[in-house]
């Protein structure tokens, strides 16, 4: 101990309060140990790890209300942040940058990998995504379509570009577009088709599978009544035996004869 009253324990003295060449136990006999660092005031209370008399990564507590970890480059410069909790919220933030404060939960800047399960009440996508595996919306399971929709909709949003792979199908015909009714075969399968998410539905695919097999198909748009949206009405039909309906009248029967011009 100097005159200053500065502790040097086996190591020459550097000038601060205490320095310590060798290790340094916190231990207890009974109860818990603590090492504390304790900041005047809103002062910035850091704990600094070095490597080769070169600072590496600093833990702070800064202004009282966040926690960072930074880091420095071999030469000893400070690098930025990489991790941030925000006292008040919770809140976590990674590779934000400097003077960047979370703004959710989790906010991460950049790319995140997820090994195992990720399970979320909603999800929002700003930006496109990419799956190297099969994606089910709205029911538990291992999905067998690269998108599964099964139990639930896709109700708004788009799919833009090109898709490897089915959606909504697996068999042996190739890469499509398909619509499956797995859990109520007997009900109606539908395509809609609206300007906007919220918006009535302007025109409609429809295509239902027999009983005694085979199904048919039809087209129907909505009308205008009154200068407002009337109901969805049928404008195309063919059926499983090759008749076709236009407006409710048979145009072809099975034999593809027309009945009417």
């Amino acid at each position: 101990m100097d005159a200053n009253g500065k502790v040097s324990i086996a190591a020459p003295s550097s000038g601060v309060a205490l320095e310590v060449a060798g290790n340094v136990q916190a231990k207890s006999s009974s109860g818990g140990a603590e090492v504390g660092v304790d900041a005047a005031g809103n002062a910035n209370a850091s704990l600094t790890l070095y490597h080769g008399g070169q600072p590496r990564w600093s833990l702070q507590s800064v202004e009282a209300n966040r926690f960072l970890i930074s880091r420095f480059n071999s030469s000893g410069q400070l690098l930025g942040r990489v991790f941030t909790i925000l006292n008040d919220s919770g809140k976590v933030g990674v590779g934000l940058g400097n003077g960047v404060d979370p703004t959710e939960m989790l906010e991460v800047a950049g790319n995140a990998k997820v090994s195992g399960a990720l399970t979320a009440g909603s999800f929002n996508l700003a930006g496109a995504a990419t799956l190297s595996g099969n994606l089910r919306i709205g029911a538990s399971g291992t999905p067998d379509r690269v998108l599964d929709a099964k139990a639930g909709d896709i109700a708004t949003g788009s799919i833009a570009g090109s898709v490897t792979g089915d959606i909504g199908a697996t068999d042996a015909f190739g890469s499509q577009f398909a619509v499956f009714n797995d859990d109520s075969p007997d009900s109606p399968l539908r395509i809609a088709f609206s300007d906007k998410p919220s918006g009535a539905v302007t025109a409609q695919i429809e295509s239902k599978h027999y009983a005694t097999k085979g199904g048919y198909l039809s087209f129907k748009v909505r009308e205008a009544s009154g200068g407002a949206d009337g109901a969805l009405t049928e404008r195309l039909f063919i059926d499983r035996d090759g008749i076709v309906k236009i407006n409710g009248r048979t145009a072809f029967n099975a034999s593809g004869q027309a009945l009417y011009a």
